[in-house]
């Protein structure tokens, strides 16, 4: 065989191992390109959960036509939704000399607002220089647990002046979820706040205490208007005492007199309290109690206590 000969066969056999590798090259990468193309995630890339929230994975896709490649692919996530963070699912696909990666972002938040308790009363009336309630405070979070020692008191009440105050708590956990909550606190006089109130029309007594009522009773008044109306004050108390008049003596076991002798004092004499008979058979002015009544008002009630005695 001519060397031209020999030369022109080596030629046709490096012609045509160059085209087969050309060939499978361009194969593979077409192969290569299809399944990084077929590679994708299902779902969202950026997930926004709840702390404590259950995650549910979405899954990926990972196939070219009816061939699958799922088993190619790795998961690595170090996703707590018991922890506030921000975290990375790793999805990793590995054919033969390549590999590729897609991450999802999820982030585990907290907004639940904390629960802020407050135990007192939300409107408060104080007497000038006298002493508001004490108000027990509680503060949780759903992620931070026990809050109440961040709580923040803010005050503007002056305990020495008439007027209408405010105090204001509020508390944020470690997300910045704030709640805000406040009680009214209005600071009057002593005779604004704790007084008895006479009807005379309803045959009624009531006592306030800081602008509550704390006990009412039936009453029997004067007859043919005798019981003067006005604004009064206790001026002095007495045990077993006899109350005198021109044509009467009468005991009573208590007594808590107002102004112009009258008082108001138990009347064991009469059997029953509250109706009209105050018209044709009432007192002589005083204010006729029932005997448990006046016990239970002569214990709580203090000398200076204003009476306003009202139709």
């Amino acid at each position: 065989m001519k060397n031209s000969e020999i030369y022109e066969i080596i030629i046709i056999i490096l012609l045509f191992i160059s085209t087969t590798l050309g060939i499978i090259g361009f194969a593979y990468s077409q192969t290569r390109k299809m399944v990084e193309n077929g590679f994708y995630l299902n779902g969202k890339e950026d997930i926004l959960l709840e702390y404590g929230q259950k995650y549910e994975e979405a899954g990926f896709i990972a196939s070219v036509g009816k061939k699958s490649f799922t088993k190619n692919v790795t998961i690595d996530s170090d996703i707590n939704v018991n922890k506030i963070g921000d975290y990375k699912i790793n999805y990793t696909l590995k054919y033969k000399s390549f590999s590729k990666t897609l991450t999802r972002n999820v982030k585990v938040a907290d907004h639940t607002f904390p629960t802020l308790s407050i135990k007192c009363d939300p409107v408060q009336y104080v007497e000038v220089k006298g002493k508001m309630q004490k108000c027990d405070l509680k503060a949780e979070d759903n992620y931070d647990k026990d809050i109440t020692d961040k709580i923040i008191v803010d005050s503007n009440v002056d305990i020495n002046k008439i007027g209408d105050y405010k105090v204001t708590y509020s508390v944020s956990d470690s997300s910045n979820n704030k709640v805000t909550k406040s009680i009214n606190i209005h600071v009057r006089n002593k005779g604004d706040l704790t007084y008895l109130k006479v009807y005379l029309s309803k045959q009624k007594l009531e006592y306030y205490k800081d602008r509550k009522l704390v006990f009412s009773t039936p009453i029997t008044s004067g007859r043919n208007n005798f019981t003067k109306t006005g604004n009064f004050t206790i001026k002095n108390k007495a045990r077993n005492t006899y109350l005198k008049g021109e044509d009467y003596v009468s005991f009573v076991q208590y007594w808590l007199g107002y102004g112009g002798g009258y008082g108001l004092h138990d009347a064991s004499w009469r059997s029953r309290f509250g109706t009209s008979d105050y018209k044709t058979n009432g007192s002589h002015g005083c204010i006729n109690l029932p005997t448990a009544a006046a016990k239970k008002l002569y214990n709580i009630i203090e000398v200076g206590t204003p009476l306003y005695i009202r139709k």
